[in-house]
């Protein structure tokens, strides 16, 4: 079985499932990849998580305002980590949409660290009021 199978496999089910099966389908695909794809793996399914699904505790912060990840990337993990790989990707480093409100997609993301990543943030007057 590829990686992109078992992808296509786990994908297929989540919307069946609850967020402790989930977060074991998570691990054991990621025990299937290299140590380094690990964390790269986490970052691809949680931006497509967040974006994708209305039970993740973050969708009304990224899909519920219309925030989408490109079709390339939500369709093919290897599609993100060629992308990700050639763009900076380090272990110290975060994924970052330039655009707040533009989706996520190889024109619109770059590699920056935490610290820069707590400046980028929307106004507060365009947080959502819970």
């Amino acid at each position: 079985m590829t990686k992109e199978s078992l992808i296509n496999q786990i994908e297929s089910r989540i919307p069946l499932m609850n967020t402790t099966q989930l977060e074991t389908l998570l691990r054991v695909a990621e025990q299937m990849m290299p140590k380094s794809s690990r964390r790269l793996y986490k970052i691809w399914h949680n931006m497509r998580y967040r974006c994708g699904c209305p039970l993740d505790r973050k969708y009304d912060c990224y899909g519920g305002r219309g925030i989408k990840v490109c079709d390339e990337w939500d369709q093919s993990f290897e599609a993100f980590e060629s992308w990700a790989l050639a763009n900076g990707y380090a272990a110290d480093l975060t994924i970052d949409r330039i655009n707040n409100r533009g989706d996520y997609e190889p024109s619109n993301c770059r590699w920056i660290t935490m610290k820069e990543q707590q400046q980028n943030r929307r106004p507060y007057s365009e947080w959502k009021r819970r």
